[in-house]
């Protein structure tokens, strides 16, 4: 599916000749200022590098000489070994010697040709020889559109001279551009005759823009470092992350990639979670302090294995709740995966496609699918390696989270929060592509890659004018959901419902439910709940991803919920319940997070 996915993206990418002109207008002013031009740039002549202004040397104080003694053959051998590893750093490295005087320009540029081009020859032997066989396997066959790739071919040997050409130029599509024509391309010379022509552009300019700027960048460096070697690392992987910027900036796709790293920054609810949570723990190791244990929180739950820190039993959960509250589900062991089971089990429950499968034990949606045949519902069965919940599929059309919580003490409950789930949608207009609509849409890019990995297969579809596609089923932020917060749900009859879910669940007193309902009238009456799981102490107040909160308001939020869950935790002790131990927690998530096959991005 990742294949799929590169293979729409390189077609996206390079389908608008706009883009390849200006590329092709770049090179022509490189190749003018490195050969033409009234004495600027560079002009290389036989045996030594001759620049408009001369380089000092006391700038670049490098002991970086390659031995006069050594054969020209074997600096290209290396060279081209260089290249196989790291192509752009290998090219860098070797411009930046060119500038120096300290290697011929010629063997420069015939060691980064021969490494740059035997290298696109063996990516597109790899397709041709490795993947072609690999996809003629029946059981590949049956999950890979292989008449989609066939055109994806055919396509590319009426136009292939422009997709290899720019996919050189344009970051991120090399790659799969040459894997697919080696798998199904009909002409191999013209693709041979089209990729010599790319490199022969590209190492000039990659090789020509070294030598003009990497003088420049190095002894500045060398200056602040005071280190040499330091100095030319940091050189290199400045122009090497150069060269990468400049390359997404002569493509609307690549404008689009750096605009949403960039954007990243300042919305925490893209933050990863190490960047995000670092605020929480000087606070948990006071809380820690303060309530005498650093997994106390761990008892809040004595109903639940540990609390419900990681792997407790979805089902088994939701089977101790007020079944006609809970959206109906079954279990299938891990033993017992076939379809004869799954059918016998939905004609025993009256039950139809669409089903929704998962894992018993996944987290943030994990492993998600939603089924709507035998066809799909057999194919996840085989892939699966872990205990299933099946459940049939809630319209819905809304979800929630709704955190709730109840004193161990005098059982009075309370919700802390409730987080109202929006699922994400383009809506076609007749021109633009799935990907296209995705990637042009300010919110819908933020999460771009879960959406074109989890719809590989229809990136490249038309929708009609209005038509409209779901993005995503699972209610998850890290599967594209977008969180609000939604205060203004509760009431006292949900409070009441809630009670009513779980007043014979002995132990549970903190939690957060995953709740489909049909309007937002019916749930503040606490009428049509239909609770989906139930998660226990290390489910989160999701509201803190609302996009419109401050980040101060997120961390009163997540500072506030880990407070209560602390104070729980010690009640439920001074009840008895016992918490987990610090060492056996550290093994608990290990084994967990070690053994967990499952695909992160769900439906």
């Amino acid at each position: 599916m990742k294949q799929m996915k590169s293979m729409a993206s390189t077609r996206y990418a390079i389908e608008d000749h706009r883009k390849v002109m200006v590329w092709i207008g770049l090179v022509i002013l490189v190749m003018w200022v490195l050969f033409g031009g009234d004495g600027m740039g560079t002009s290389y002549v036989m045996g030594a590098v001759e620049t408009a202004e001369p380089i000092d040397h006391d700038l670049m104080p490098m002991d970086l000489h390659i031995e006069s003694g050594m054969h020209p053959v074997v600096v290209i051998g290396l060279i081209v070994a260089g290249t196989f590893v790291l192509e752009d750093l290998a090219c860098i490295a070797v411009g930046m010697l060119i500038a120096r005087g300290e290697m011929h320009w010629l063997v420069g540029g015939v060691g980064c040709f021969i490494g740059i081009y035997l290298g696109d020859l063996l990516l597109w032997m790899l397709g041709r020889f490795g993947l072609k066989r690999f996809l003629n396997r029946p059981w590949v066959a049956k999950r890979m559109p292989m008449a989609r790739l066939n055109r994806f071919g055919e396509w590319f040997d009426q136009r292939g001279w422009l997709a290899v050409v720019a996919s050189r130029f344009i970051p991120g599509t090399r790659l799969p551009l040459y894997l697919a024509v080696g798998m199904f391309g009909k002409n191999p010379v013209r693709f041979f005759v089209w990729t010599l022509l790319a490199v022969m552009i590209w190492v000039p300019v990659i090789l020509g823009l070294v030598s003009m700027f990497g003088a420049r960048i190095v002894g500045p460096l060398e200056k602040i470092l005071g280190v040499e070697w330091l100095a030319l690392v940091a050189a290199a992987l400045l122009l090497l992350f150069g060269l990468q910027v400049i390359e997404r900036l002569f493509t609307q796709r690549g404008r689009l990639e750096l605009w949403v790293r960039l954007s990243k920054i300042w919305q925490p609810e893209f933050w990863p979670p190490v960047v995000f949570y670092t605020p929480l723990v000087p606070y948990l190791v006071w809380l820690s302090l303060r309530y005498r244990g650093i997994t106390v929180w761990t008892a809040g739950n004595p109903g639940i294995p540990n609390g419900g820190v990681v792997g407790e039993s979805k089902h088994d959960i939701l089977m101790k709740l007020a079944r006609d509250m809970v959206v109906p589900s079954a279990l299938l062991s891990k033993d017992e995966l076939s379809m004869d089971r799954l059918q016998a089990l939905m004609q025993e429950r009256a039950w139809s496609y669409p089903l929704i499968v998962k894992p018993n034990c996944a987290q943030r949606g994990f492993g998600l699918k939603k089924v709507e045949d035998d066809h799909q519902a057999r194919a996840y069965l085989s892939q699966a390696r872990f205990d299933v919940l099946v459940q049939p599929y809630d319209v819905g059309p809304y979800e929630c989270g709704v955190f709730y919580w109840r004193d161990p003490q005098t059982h009075k409950s309370r919700i802390f929060s409730v987080t109202d789930k929006r699922f994400p949608q383009v809506i076609g207009d007749g021109r633009r592509t799935v990907e296209q609509l995705i990637w042009q849409d300010p919110r819908l890019r933020m999460q771009a890659n879960v959406f074109t990995t989890r719809y590989a297969d229809s990136l490249n579809t038309v929708l009609a004018k209005n038509q409209t596609m779901m993005l995503a089923v699972a209610g998850n932020h890290c599967q594209g959901a977008l969180f609000r917060n939604g205060s203004h749900l509760i009431s006292p009859e949900m409070i009441r419902a809630l009670d009513r879910a779980v007043a014979k669940f002995d132990g549970f007193n903190i939690g957060r439910f995953d709740i489909r309902y049909t309007d937002p009238a019916s749930l503040r009456r606490g009428e049509k709940i239909r609770i989906v799981e139930l998660n226990g102490v290390t489910s989160e107040s999701t509201n803190i991803y609302d996009p419109g909160r401050s980040l101060f308001w997120s961390y009163r939020v997540l500072f506030a919920q880990w407070r209560l869950l602390y104070r729980i935790g010690a009640m439920c002790r001074a009840q008895g319940a016992k918490p987990i131990g610090v060492w056996s927690l550290l093994q608990l998530l290990r084994s967990y997070y070690r053994d967990r096959q499952i695909n992160p991005i769900s439906d």
